[in-house]
C-alpha cells in the first residue's frame, strides 16, 4: 500500500521505479479482474477526499493540494461519470492478504468474498471540485447546530478555541445538505454468499469468547444493553473478536466505556479489555461519591469555561471533565503495564515471532458518564463524553433531536484512526478537544465502534435511522401506549393502519453464519423503508414513539430469546450492509417508557 500511496504522490515519470510497486504490478497483471478489485476499493478513500472537500484545486503544493491539479481535475470527473462507483475495503488489506515475495498469490489465503468487496449504496458526489479551503479537526469542532430550540439540548465543544456560548453539533445544516454519500442497511439485502466462512476463534493467548450481550438499570430507571459480535472478516479468516465494551453504576452516575482493538495488531484485543475495565474502575471511584450540584440555571452560561485551558469555571463539571481525562490517562498506563507484561511471556512471543510491546495492544477508546437532575420540575439528563480514536457517542432527544457527542479521530491516510497507545493524544489541550458534554430531555444514548459508526454515516443523520432500525425490529420498544395511541397515528400516515405496516415489505430474511457454516434466517426491518411508506422524514418518524411501536406489526420472530440484549446482539450480526464486515459493538442506554 506504502508503494501505491508513492504512486500516487508521484509525477508519471517517476512512477515507474521501486521494487514494492513492480511486485504489485506483476501480481495484478497475473490476474486482471485483480486490478478492477483494488480500483474498486481504493475509490473509498478517493470518494471521502472529494465529498468533504479536503483536496484543492491548485498547483502550489504550498496552497495545501496533495495531487497534481491535472490528475485531481481527472478523477473529479471519472468519478462524476461513474456514479456507481463502489467502495469500502482499504486496498492495503486486499492486496497485503494475496501477495507474497514472488508476487504471486498466496495458496490457500482466505480472501474476502466479492459479495461484499464492492459497496453499490453511496454514489459520488456530483459538481466540480471544491474551490473553497479545507477544514481542521479544530474548525469540525466549531460548527454550530441552530436546532436548540427543537431539541431543547445543549452540546458544547471543550476546545481551547471554542466559543463560550456555543452550542453545537458536529456538522451543521449546509454540511448536510452538500452531503450525497449515505450508508444504510439494505432495506432488501441478498443472501450471503456461500463463500463466506467460519472458522472458530484460534486457540492463541488470551483468547476472546467471540460475543458479548448484557443488560442493566441505571439508578434513575433508565435501560442499558450491550452487545458485541465477531465480525464477518474475522469469522471467515478465524481471528479473534477485536472490540470490548463495559457500563455500570456508581452512586448516582451511569458510565460506558467501548474500545475497538486496532485489527492488524494481534493483541489489541487486550489493550480493549484492559483500557474498558480500567476507566470504568477509575470513573466509578471518581464520580461515585460526587453527584452533581443543585442549580437553577443550566444553560450556555453554566458550561463557561477558561477560554485557554478548557477548565469548566463551574467546579462540578470540570471533576467531571477531569475524571474522564484521568480515565483515558489511566487506561494507557494499565495496557503499557500489561504489554511489560506479556513481553515476558513465551507464549505470547510464539504468536508474533517477538516480543510485545505496547503497540500490539494498540486501540479505540470512548467513554460516557450519564446522570439525571431536576431542572424546571422535569428529569432531564447530563452527559459528558471523550474519545480516541473512530467510533461514535450520540444522544437522542424525546422530540427527535440528534446530538453528536464526538469527532472520530483520523490517521493519516484514509480507514485509518488514533489509538490510545498514541501518547500525544492524551495531551490535555487533545483530550479537552475531544470532551463533549450534552444537557437536555434524553431519550437514548447511544455508543459504538466504528463496525456500527461506519454502516450509519454520515452520522448525523445516521444515527436516526440506527435509533429507528432498534426500534422497529422491536429492541428498543417504547413501552406505555394502546393500540388506540398506535392506530391514531397510523391513521394520518400512508399505511393508515396495522395491517397495511404488514404489508408494506418492511422485513427482509437475511442469512446469518453460524459455527460449522450453519445459517440461520434472520427476519430485519429496515427504519428507512418503514419511513418512506409512512411519507414522513425519518427525523418526523422519530418524534413518534407510537408510529415506532406501529413499525413492529406482525412481530417478526428476529431470534428465540426476546430479552432486549440478546436481540441487539443477533441484530448486529445479522444485519446487511454491501461492504461491512468489522466487529460490531453498541451500548446503548434508553428511556423505555414513552413520554
Amino acid at each position: 500500500m506504502g508503494a501505491i500511496q508513492w504512486r500516487l504522490g508521484s509525477l508519471p515519470e517517476e512512477a515507474d521505479a521501486g521494487q514494492d510497486w513492480e511486485r504489485i504490478e506483476n501480481w495484478l497483471r497475473g490476474d486482471l479482474r485483480r486490478l478492477e478489485v483494488v480500483a474498486n476499493i481504493m475509490a473509498e478513500p478517493l470518494v471521502e477526499i472529494i465529498r468533504q472537500g479536503l483536496l484543492l484545486c491548485r498547483e502550489d503544493p504550498k496552497e495545501g493540494s496533495l495531487l497534481p491539479s491535472r490528475w485531481w481535475i481527472g478523477l473529479t470527473k471519472y468519478l462524476q461519470e461513474n456514479p456507481g462507483i463502489s467502495s469500502s475495503i482499504k486496498a492495503a488489506q486486499y492486496i497485503n492478504a494475496n501477495i507474497t515475495d514472488d508476487g504471486s498469490s498466496v495458496p490457500g489465503k482466505q480472501t474476502l468474498p466479492a459479495d461484499d468487496q464492492p459497496r453499490q449504496t453511496e454514489q459520488a458526489p456530483q459538481g466540480s471540485a471544491p474551490e473553497s479551503a479545507s477544514i481542521n479537526a479544530e474548525e469540525a469542532q466549531l460548527l454550530t447546530a441552530s436546532n436548540n430550540d427543537e431539541s431543547e439540548a445543549i452540546t458544547l465543544p471543550l476546545g481551547s478555541d471554542s466559543k463560550e456560548d456555543q452550542t453545537t453539533s458536529t456538522m451543521n445544516d449546509e454540511q448536510e445538505s452538500t452531503d450525497e454519500v449515505t450508508k444504510q442497511p439494505d432495506s432488501n439485502p441478498p443472501s450471503l454468499s456461500t463463500q463466506w466462512r467460519y472458522l472458530p476463534v484460534p486457540d492463541d493467548p488470551d483468547k476472546h469468547e467471540e460475543f458479548d450481550q448484557r443488560a442493566d438499570v441505571s439508578p434513575e430507571g433508565l435501560k442499558i444493553i450491550g452487545a458485541r459480535v465477531r465480525g464477518k472478516k474475522h469469522k471467515h479468516e478465524g481471528t479473534n473478536c477485536d472490540d470490548w465494551f463495559e457500563f455500570a453504576n456508581s452512586g448516582s452516575w451511569t458510565i460506558i466505556a467501548v474500545s475497538d482493538g486496532a485489527g492488524s495488531k494481534a493483541f489489541s484485543r487486550v489493550g480493549a479489555r484492559e483500557s474498558c475495565e480500567t476507566a470504568l474502575k477509575e470513573l466509578s471511584d471518581a464520580l461515585g461519591e460526587r453527584p452533581l450540584k443543585a442549580r437553577d440555571d443550566w444553560s450556555n452560561a453554566t458550561f463557561k469555561r477558561d477560554k485557554e485551558s478548557g477548565v469548566f469555571v463551574a467546579e462540578d463539571l470540570e471533576h467531571v471533565q477531569q475524571a474522564l481525562h484521568e480515565a483515558m490517562t489511566k487506561a494507557y498506563a494499565v495496557v503499557a503495564a500489561k504489554a511489560l507484561e506479556l513481553a515476558e511471556s513465551p507464549a505470547h512471543e510464539a504468536v508474533l515471532g517477538r516480543k510485545v510491546v505496547v503497540d500490539d495492544l494498540s486501540g479505540t477508546l470512548l467513554l460516557a458518564v450519564h446522570t439525571t437532575v431536576t431542572h424546571e420540575g422535569m428529569q432531564r439528563s447530563f452527559v459528558m463524553t471523550c474519545q480516541i480514536g473512530d467510533g461514535m457517542l450520540a444522544a437522542l432527544t424525546i422530540n427527535g433531536g440528534l446530538q453528536l457527542l464526538g469527532i472520530p479521530d483520523s490517521g493519516e491516510f484514509a480507514g485509518q484512526t488514533e489509538f490510545l497507545t498514541s501518547k500525544k493524544k492524551l495531551e490535555k489541550a487533545s483530550l479537552t478537544g475531544r470532551t463533549f458534554p450534552f444537557f437536555g430531555p434524553m431519550q437514548a444514548l447511544m455508543v459504538m465502534t466504528d463496525g456500527v459508526a461506519d454502516d450509519y454515516f454520515p452520522n448525523d443523520p445516521g444515527m436516526i435511522r440506527l435509533y429507528g432500525d432498534l426500534a422497529i425490529n422491536g429492541i428498543l420498544v417504547p413501552r406505555g401506549l394502546t393500540a388506540v395511541d398506535v392506530d391514531s397515528s397510523l391513521s394520518k400516515t400512508k399505511l393508515v393502519d396495522a395491517r397495511h405496516v404488514e404489508d408494506a415489505g418492511l422485513t427482509s430474511p437475511v442469512e446469518r453464519i453460524l459455527p460449522d457454516d450453519r445459517r440461520e434466517e434472520v427476519f430485519i426491518r429496515s427504519f428507512a423503508t418503514y419511513a418512506e411508506k409512512l411519507g414522513l422524514p425519518p427525523e418526523e418518524v422519530i418524534k413518534s414513539p407510537a408510529l415506532l411501536v406501529g413499525g413492529t406489526a406482525g412481530d417478526p420472530k428476529m431470534c428465540d430469546d426476546q430479552n432486549p440484549e440478546d436481540m441487539l446482539r443477533v441484530w448486529l450480526d445479522s444485519y446487511h450492509v454491501r461492504g461491512s464486515f468489522d466487529d460490531r459493538t453498541l451500548v446503548v442506554l434508553y428511556r423505555e417508557v414513552a413520554s
